[in-house]
């Protein structure tokens, strides 16, 4: 029997539909089997938690630990990334979010005995931004929670995960003040982040990056994308070492587009710090100061207390050489042509 063009179609549309459905059923099953085992993690407390010390790369000191859970590795979640991918896709967010908060400050509560940590130990949590969203987060649940461990809302760092947007900022801040008053603490006084690469240090500021991102597609264009898009390479880095006044004028004469942004320091090609600008101009205005006291108002040379001291430091030395110069005849011809004239005389020669 000859197949008609019309019978091969339809042929081929059944055989797709059947292979549609055999592979929807496929994934039905695994979803249901990923969903039980997620079920089973949960029920019989399954995670392993980790402690990552955050360090302080200028004194070494350990500033906190972040709280990694970890499932075991199976052939439903063969590593951590698809457990965590999968669970984004279910209704179990807020409840398997709240186990992990549960789970994580009780075994910190434990380590700070069985590892010894100090009693103030700073923790940072990761958590998904609709979940500060949640009736429980807001209901006081949290502090609840630390004060039955004994630890205070200073002690935990709520960390946002990255791959998560916030989209309803005013909502957002709502939330976080409600925080704020049950004694939970936030950082505005962050102006930016240095970056480090293989081009040096770069500088991420704040501002400019919320100017970015905030832009009608800025979310869309930024985020999942490299950091180098929003950050400046062309940051002003200087040494440790350097004057504060001669940093001042660096300063001052960048462009009006990066003029308040921060001053990175580093002491042997290692980032050491960053100043702002504004501390930058007050340390200036007190180092001028403090040399207004001290300076000689005729010739802005240094005073007297000043040689004194210099003179102090270097009796402490095994050798150093003092210059000493005067005008000769300086009192006859102050006293024939006055003190005005006396005056240009000592600033002409210094």
């Amino acid at each position: 029997m000859k197949r008609t063009p019309l019978l091969c179609t339809y042929i081929n549309e059944l055989y797709n539909s059947l292979r549609y459905i055999h592979k929807s059923l496929q994934q039905s099953m695994l979803s249901y089997r990923q969903f039980t085992g997620l079920q089973n993690i949960m029920r019989n407390r399954m995670l392993t938690t980790y402690f990552q010390p955050i360090l302080n790369l200028q004194s070494g000191n350990c500033l906190g630990y972040e709280i990694l859970n970890r499932p075991p590795v199976s052939n439903l979640f063969p590593n951590a990334e698809s457990f965590y991918q999968f669970i984004g896709h279910t209704d179990q967010v807020f409840t398997f979010e709240r186990f992990c908060r549960e789970i994580s400050i009780e075994r910190f509560r434990d380590s700070l005995t069985t590892e010894r940590y100090p009693d103030n130990t700073v923790v940072f949590l990761n958590i998904h931004p609709q979940v500060l969203a949640d009736s429980t987060y807001r209901s006081g649940e949290t502090i609840s929670l630390l004060n039955s461990y004994g630890l205070s809302p200073e002690q935990v760092v709520f960390e946002l995960t990255e791959k998560q947007a916030v989209h309803d900022y005013i909502e957002f801040e709502r939330i976080l003040s409600n925080y704020r008053s049950q004694g939970f603490k936030s950082n505005p006084n962050l102006e930016g982040v240095a970056v480090m690469g293989k081009q040096g240090v770069s500088l991420m500021m704040r501002a400019r990056f919320f100017q970015q991102i905030g832009t009608q597609y800025g979310y869309n264009l930024y985020m999942g994308r490299p950091v180098e898009l929003v950050m400046n390479a062309r940051a002003l880095v200087v040494d440790y070492a350097e004057q504060i006044t001669d940093v001042s004028v660096l300063a001052i004469n960048r462009s009006e587009e990066e003029l308040y942004d921060l001053v990175l320091i580093t002491a042997d090609d290692v980032l050491y710090g960053a100043v702002s600008i504004r501390r930058l101009l007050l340390a200036v205005a007190d180092v001028r100061a403090e040399m207004a006291i001290f300076m000689n108002l005729l010739t802005g040379l240094p005073g007297n207390r000043i040689i004194d001291e210099r003179l102090y430091q270097l009796l402490q030395l095994d050798d150093f050489s003092v210059l000493y110069i005067d005008l000769d005849h300086f009192k006859s011809y102050n006293d024939s042509y006055g003190f005005k004239m006396g005056d240009h005389l000592i600033q002409a020669n210094c």
